[in-house]
């Protein structure tokens, strides 16, 4: 179905994101932050969540895109699968 392949390209999306983050860090990245500092100082959720709402409101698309893969509440596990190789 459309929604089926929408959240599917959402998803795709959002694991690239995160590769290329580990590839090429961004200053302030909550997911930089993660493969810096590991998972179990994650502190930064609720700054992370008000970023999201503030992008939301920003005309440039790609800025929720970044901060959406910065916050998800699967994030964590995400980014652990990269840092160890599993996801690419």
């Amino acid at each position: 179905s459309t929604i089926l392949k929408i959240r599917f390209r959402f998803l795709n999306l959002y694991m690239q994101t995160i590769a290329d983050r580990k590839q090429h860090p961004k200053e302030g990245s909550y997911t930089n932050y993660l493969f810096d500092k590991g998972l179990q100082d994650s502190e930064k959720g609720g700054e992370e969540a008000t970023e999201i709402v503030i992008a939301a409101k920003n005309p440039n698309p790609e800025e929720i895109k970044y901060e959406i893969s910065d916050f998800c509440i699967m994030h964590g596990t995400h980014v652990n699968a990269v840092s160890h190789g599993k996801i690419s």
